[in-house]
């Protein structure tokens, strides 16, 4: 422009094609380690914490989250870490997903109390305190987790997908888990993800931990 004291900056977002994200790790630790957490390190409010996070790893690394947490560790109640059949018992603060289907929201409600089957996926990352790979769900297994659910929708939303399970450990505590999807037509998760999302999960874990702690303390005082 010919005046001098007019700025503007135009930002132009292309969608990039399906069988192309995911594919340079180089961009998701950039999107995922370098930038995200000094944008969201200032909040110490633990829910706004969490869907700050899943709004960062969605969508640079996979095309849904969920952002689960010991209830016991967030509870305002001081609630047991286990059910009565020795599961664990936690709290989804945050869902995102890259698309406007709204199934994902209907399928895993945000602020949801629940304990997931024995022997699923998220259990073995709780127990362990490992990640958890799955290169693809079966339709098989989407059907049994909708079922123990009684949600149909799980199965339609999962079957054919990779799903990865991130730990979150701060300070030797076991907090949750990221459970991370890529649906159907991306490409799957691999070890080297894996190694991308546990240095991101590392990270956003002490962030957690910290807002979750300031929460704490504030309402006691």
């Amino acid at each position: 422009a010919t005046d001098p004291d007019l700025t503007a900056l135009a930002v132009i977002r292309m969608p990039v094609p399906s069988d192309e994200r995911f594919l340079d790790p180089a961009v998701m630790r950039r999107a995922l380690l370098d930038d995200s957490f000094t944008r969201v390190g200032s909040s110490l409010d633990v829910d706004q914490m969490a869907r700050e996070l899943a709004e960062v790893i969605v969508p640079h690394f996979c095309n849904a989250v969920e952002v689960a947490v010991l209830e016991s560790l967030v509870g305002a109640d001081e609630m047991p870490g286990e059910a009565v059949d020795s599961s664990h018992l936690l709290r989804r603060l945050a869902v995102a997903r890259d698309d406007e289907d709204e199934g994902w929201d209907a399928a895993f409600p945000t602020g949801e109390v629940l304990h997931y089957p024995p022997g699923s996926p998220y259990v073995s990352c709780l127990d362990s305190g490992d990640p958890v790979l799955e290169h693809m769900i079966s339709a098989e297994s989407a059907e049994e987790i909708a079922d123990t659910w009684q949600r149909k929708p799980v199965a339609d939303l999962l079957a054919g997908s990779s799903m990865l399970v991130l730990p979150l450990v701060a300070r030797d505590t076991q907090l949750g888990f990221f459970v991370c999807i890529r649906k159907p037509g991306y490409r799957k998760f691999d070890p080297y993800d894996t190694e991308i999302g546990m240095e991101f999960a590392s990270r956003a874990a002490l962030f957690i931990d910290n807002a979750r702690r300031y929460s704490r303390e504030r309402a006691t005082a």
